[in-house]
């Protein structure tokens, strides 16, 4: 699985805590930072830019990505 499309899943997870309208709002929030969260599947390889905004997102929404999802090969 991508790292971009696990991380995603944890922000948007840990965000709206199983909120269907949250999980909306978050992606929603995502997408407006750059992040395309609608066309990044497990295929998706891995896009520096993309990874780097997704760690940006994640400091601003004070969300800690753990270190089991950072060093996923």
């Amino acid at each position: 699985m991508a790292k971009m499309k696990t991380m995603i899943d944890y922000i948007i997870g840990q965000k709206s805590n199983g909120n269907s309208f949250q999980e909306m709002n978050y992606t929603m929030r995502l997408m407006l930072k750059g992040i395309p969260v609608k066309t990044i599947t497990d295929a998706t390889p891995d896009d520096p830019q993309i990874l780097s905004k997704i760690y940006e997102a994640a400091e601003e929404l004070n969300v800690l990505i753990p270190n089991s999802i950072i060093n996923e090969k």
